[in-house]
């Protein structure tokens, strides 16, 4: 559906951020509290409050889009691992992010083929325009979208602004992802034999 294929408009892996807003959520597991503790102590530290309302929205969204296994493990977790659970999360909330790292971006590194740069993007966008998949986006939103992947890309070390990089995961967290959905481990640039020996370990 077309609906289905949309470019974030905001982003970020914002790990020390979505940790505080987890943490309120399982203790408080209410909502409006968070929300309230939210504002009231200015989490995202901006002095805008439609940003902040933009920013609450997009981090409730990786959180609730988590498993409450995943929950707890993403608690549990370091900063480097923290990275991986908001990846996936963004990932699932953005379908059309999940499908180009899936199609382009894991089968590029895997395969070696590692010069990207951001026509590489828009030419992925351009197909799903032509095959009916989503409308062709505004300009704005098509560069601001973009930015936020790319950016994204670099901040979990898959991308240095001109190739791409190969990544790894540990074997919990390949055990999880499988446990529920096997597919989504294909929002990570790691090889199918990689995933093996991390289900295996």
């Amino acid at each position: 559906m077309k609906e289905n294929y949309r470019l974030p408009t905001i982003g970020g892996l914002r790990v020390n951020e979505i940790s505080r807003i987890a943490e309120l959520f399982a203790g408080e597991g209410n909502w409006d509290n968070v929300r309230s503790t939210y504002y009231e102590t200015n989490i995202s530290q901006t002095s805008r409050n439609a940003t902040a309302k933009r920013y609450f929205s997009y981090m409730k969204g990786i959180i609730t889009s988590w498993t409450d296994e995943e929950l707890k493990d993403f608690l549990m977790s370091s900063f480097d691992g923290k990275k991986n659970f908001i990846w996936l999360a963004f990932c699932r909330l953005f379908p059309i992010v999940a499908d180009f790292i899936s199609i382009y971006v894991r089968e590029n590194t895997i395969n070696g083929q590692l010069p990207m740069n951001i026509e590489d993007f828009r030419s992925y966008v351009s197909k799903l325009v032509d095959s009916g998949k989503m409308e062709e986006p505004k300009k704005t939103v098509f560069n601001k979208g973009r930015s936020i992947i790319y950016k994204m890309l670099k901040e979990m070390g898959y991308y240095d602004g001109k190739t791409l990089q190969g990544g790894s995961l540990p074997s919990d967290f390949i055990r999880l992802v499988y446990s529920h959905n096997p597919e989504e481990l294909h929002f990570f640039p790691i090889s199918d034999q990689a995933i093996k020996r991390g289900l295996n370990s």
